[in-house]
């Protein structure tokens, strides 16, 4: 290490003993190097202890190589499951991935694309907590929409309409009538669809829909969604199912299910969403519908650095894509087939 003086990259190539244009592409992940040059380069690069000023050179080159993944809740398992799969498409093309986190705010999601484009990143994926995003066309910044769609921006999303009805065209199949459906915010665009999915299957199935069926909490909170689905059963009386709209509200009806001695599927059966890792040992494993969702951090880390890849190439009107990404039931043990009981 040179002691005293500021390392360079000219003095990491005199060190590894290359020119300064093969450190830099080295450093930028580029390819045409020997493994051999490389190797020695790096070493270099540790002996030294050089630090590259990434900050300045974005700001010199108008490149960053930064991306940001914003999510509306940070605690959520399968926001971790997209990054997962948004880092390591970004990663092999030599981008940074940074998380931030909105909380369901729609406020502090605006603060965080204003921040992030005065700091020069080079685009964005999001989920957004809003339903308005008017203010995204006057960013001009690359940004990809992921879990839940909105006007004016490319999106890797699914089906919500689909996922509620085939959930609750399950449930009917196998002799639920009384199908209570337990929702999110309404704000959110996808629970929305949902319900519209559910109360659909069973209009289309000769069930009346019924107000009193429908539960919506817009927290996203542990104990919350455990209290409430404690209240929704002791007044609403067991249901023949339930249907949660995300894994934090399944969760929340096997604790209310368990504390008032209530068998699942004998006495009631529930239908989740969301296929995690954990569903299968819970008690009783947990039928619901699973969204591929490191396919779609994947898909629409590939899809943003195409947009910033051909960014300033494109004249007239921009036309927007909406990738929808295909869901499937995982049948477990949560919901009892209750004609072929009437069967027998």
């Amino acid at each position: 290490m040179l002691v005293g003086k500021k390392v360079s990259i000219k003095d990491v190539a005199s060190l590894a003993g290359v020119s300064v244009s093969t450190v830099s592409r080295v450093l930028n992940n580029g390819t045409y190097v020997t493994e051999e040059k490389r190797r020695r380069i790096m070493d270099a690069v540790a002996q030294l202890d050089f630090r590259p000023n990434y900050f300045a050179k974005s700001l010199k080159a108008g490149v960053s190589k930064i991306i940001a993944l914003i999510v509306p809740n940070i605690n959520n398992p399968v926001y971790a499951l997209i990054a997962q799969g948004a880092e390591s498409v970004t990663r092999s093309q030599g981008y940074n991935l940074i998380l931030c986190n909105t909380d369901e705010d729609p406020s502090l999601e605006l603060e965080h694309i204003v921040q992030l484009k005065s700091r020069n990143v080079d685009g964005i994926i999001f989920a957004t907590a809003r339903s308005d995003t008017h203010y995204i066309d006057e960013l001009n910044i690359p940004m990809v929409a992921v879990m839940r769609s909105t006007m004016g921006i490319n999106a890797v999303t699914v089906d919500n309409f689909k996922i509620g009805y085939s959930a609750t065209e399950y449930l009917i199949k196998r002799g639920h009538r009384k199908i209570f459906i337990f929702n999110g915010d309404s704000h959110i665009s996808s629970f929305r669809v949902r319900t519209d999915g559910y109360r659909q299957a069973m209009e289309d199935n000769g069930i009346p829909a019924q107000k009193a069926y429908e539960f919506s909490a817009p927290s996203e909170d542990a104990d919350t969604l455990f209290r409430l689905s404690v209240e929704m059963i002791e007044n609403c009386g067991v249901p023949d199912a339930i249907f949660c709209v995300n894994w934090f509200r399944t969760i929340g009806v096997y604790g209310a299910a368990k504390k008032l001695g209530i068998r699942i599927p004998e006495d009631m059966s529930v239908m989740g969403v969301d296929d995690l890792i954990f569903n299968e040992f819970l008690h009783p494993p947990l039928t619901t519908v699973s969204q591929p969702f490191y396919e779609m951090g994947t898909k629409a880390a590939e899809i943003l650095l195409s947009q910033i890849s051909e960014q300033g190439k494109q004249s007239g009107p921009q036309s927007f894509m909406q990738i929808i990404m295909p869901t499937s039931i995982i049948e477990r043990d949560s919901v009892a087939d209750k004609t072929a009981a009437a069967e027998v």
